[in-house]
């Protein structure tokens, strides 16, 4: 290669970075000084709210804890967060930004098992005071109409309550299910049954659905289940909280495949 060669490239490289420098630099001034926001195209999100359940950060270490099944022996303590979601974290670690202690310190499963008790509302705290401001809004609209008299209750249409669709479709008969998370294990399976707590995957869903059961021991029926055998039907039935509605999970699992069918029953549609 000639020198007037070399130093082309050299020349034409140096304007190629320094282009892409000024372009990064462009797009930095651009979202810091200037309206950038969408004025009429939205994702559409603003419309749903997530639950979160996961653990406050992400741990380079906990990715690794028990992944070879061996019993986890890690004190963990119940933390909380502001909009009143509830987590897990180990005792031994500085509480990561924005949660605090909620009180109670154990093993895993010990504070799973807490945490399904008390958080009964899966709503974060700001959407349930935003959700009670409405009712309250509306009722005193209707008692504010009936006082005047502008109220017209005959000819006035009434509001479709909403229902979940994931919800609705679990209810409509029965689906195709499996153990979750119990790695073809009968044995992992009768210790979740032991816990009273158990995963259960609808897969009829996109991507599937797993929800975690907490049994009702009364309607539980482990009669026809041997489990040293590996062989006969658990019937198993417990409550949760699916996108804001209280559900049973009425579910019969086949011990030697570990699936069966199971469908939800609503217990109460939360209140708009």
């Amino acid at each position: 290669m000639s020198m007037s060669s070399s130093r082309k490239s050299q020349s034409s490289l140096g304007a190629r970075t320094g282009s892409t420098e000024q372009r990064k630099a462009d797009h930095i001034r651009i979202n810091l000084e200037e309206d950038v926001t969408f004025k009429r195209v939205t994702t559409g999100l603003e419309k749903y709210f997530f639950m979160h359940r996961a653990i406050p950060e992400v741990d380079k270490e906990l990715r690794t804890v028990n992944r070879d099944g061996a019993e986890d022996k890690t004190s963990y303590t119940v933390v909380i967060n502001q909009e009143e979601q509830y987590s897990i974290w180990p005792a031994d670690r500085e509480l990561p930004l924005g949660w605090r202690e909620a009180g109670r310190q154990g093993l895993k499963d010990e504070c799973l098992a807490y945490i399904e008790e008390v958080w009964t509302d899966m709503r974060p705290l700001s959407l349930r005071r935003k959700m009670e401001k409405m009712t309250r809004q509306g009722e005193e609209e209707l008692a504010h109409q009936a006082e005047d008299g502008s109220a017209q209750p005959e000819t006035a249409t009434p509001t479709e309550p909403y229902r979940d669709p994931l919800v609705l479709h679990l209810t409509k008969g029965e689906h195709p299910i499996i153990a979750s998370r119990a790695d073809h294990s009968v044995e992992r399976f009768k210790d979740s049954i032991d816990r009273s707590y158990v995963l259960i995957k609808f897969t009829d869903t996109q991507g599937g659905t797993e929800l975690g059961v907490q049994l009702d021991n009364e309607r539980t029926d482990l009669s026809q289940a041997d489990f040293e055998q590996g062989q006969g039907t658990a019937h198993l039935e417990g409550n949760l909280t699916l996108n804001y509605v209280k559900v049973r999970c009425v579910a019969d699992v086949d011990l030697a495949a570990l699936e069966g069918k199971g469908q939800l029953e609503v217990l109460e549609w939360p209140a708009v």
